[in-house]
């Protein structure tokens, strides 16, 4: 099958994988909005983004490739499931339910820390060596991240174990994202691949919508705002994002380079709905970014003293 993105061997998947974690920061511009017009049913936004998502996905596959283009291997098909089930639809269960149990801050917090895992399912299944950098700059990752969604309150969380939990959960799932696409390795578009992931997060999100109860129905901008969703941070981030984990060999980088994603949510939190950043965010912020560069700076040889 033809390839419809390709971004190379070098700097290119990382810059897509990047991107895909800037578009992901916009999300919360959205889900407020589409609460703010009364839908605040996590389950339904969530089958409302893929269920369009994949309506734009697979529009886009007939016109690129045709009817053929649906057909993959039991391998890829495999992968989408898991991608779909696991990384897509529990996550957006788990993120729901954890933030009632154990507040926002807490949860992004957890969430945040998923590298740790990715670091480890990737050094367990793939071998791969964590250099001292790696180490470092995980460790700069997860630091910042606290610092952002904590601005320095612990004292502000509403901490339940039941929540601490799931958060961890929702962790662990989310991380498995960057082991998985690993193993879709044929020359399948990122548009199909995408396509059958929302097709089967929707599947496990539908029996949660209630929507045979008739409890609410969409107007016009309602519909605008949900199709909006689904293709910003949605239909976009994801293209670049599974297209760029086919040029990118060592998994635990990719949490890291998402993260970027809450930087532009702080961003747009302070430039749209005018919330304050404390200084404590803002050194997050920066320690994210500084922990994106260590990631991505090559180093003329690695450190001999590695931990296998």
């Amino acid at each position: 099958m033809r390839k419809i993105l390709d971004y190379g061997a070098g700097k290119g998947p990382y810059i897509a994988v990047v991107f895909a974690g800037a578009l992901w920061g916009t999300n919360g511009f959205f889900i407020k909005n589409l609460c703010a017009l009364g839908i605040d049913n996590d389950f339904v936004i969530s089958f409302l983004r893929f269920a369009f998502a994949s309506a734009f996905m697979g529009a886009i596959v007939l016109v690129k490739e045709g009817r053929k283009g649906f057909v993959v291997s039991k391998c890829t098909l495999v992968c989408c499931v898991l991608l779909g089930l696991l990384c897509h639809a529990a996550y957006n269960v788990l993120y729901a339910i954890g933030c009632k149990k154990a507040g926002m801050a807490l949860t992004a917090v957890l969430v945040n820390m998923a590298p740790i895992y990715t670091m480890l399912f990737s050094t367990l299944i793939y071998k791969e060596r964590m250099t001292l950098k790696k180490i470092i700059a995980i460790l700069l990752n997860i630091t910042g991240c606290i610092c952002c969604a904590t601005n320095g309150r612990f004292d502000a969380m509403s901490v339940s174990l039941t929540g601490i939990l799931i958060g961890i959960a929702a962790a662990v799932v989310y991380s498995t994202s960057a082991i998985i696409g690993r193993y879709s390795r044929e020359e399948v578009s990122p548009f199909v691949i995408c396509f059958y992931c929302f097709i089967f997060a929707d599947l496990f999100l539908l029996p949660f919508t209630k929507f045979w109860e008739g409890t609410f129905t969409l107007d016009g901008k309602e519909v605008i705002w949900a199709v909006a969703y689904s293709f910003v941070p949605t239909v976009l981030s994801y293209v670049f994002y599974y297209g760029g984990m086919k040029g990118i060999t060592e998994s635990s980088r990719v949490p890291v380079l998402t993260s970027v994603e809450i930087i532009v949510a702080a961003v747009i939190a302070m430039a749209v709905f005018h919330e304050e950043i404390g200084f404590v965010s803002l050194v997050g912020i920066v320690l994210v970014l500084g922990s994106i560069m260590l990631m991505n700076l090559k180093g003329t040889v690695e450190n001999p003293s590695c931990i296998e």
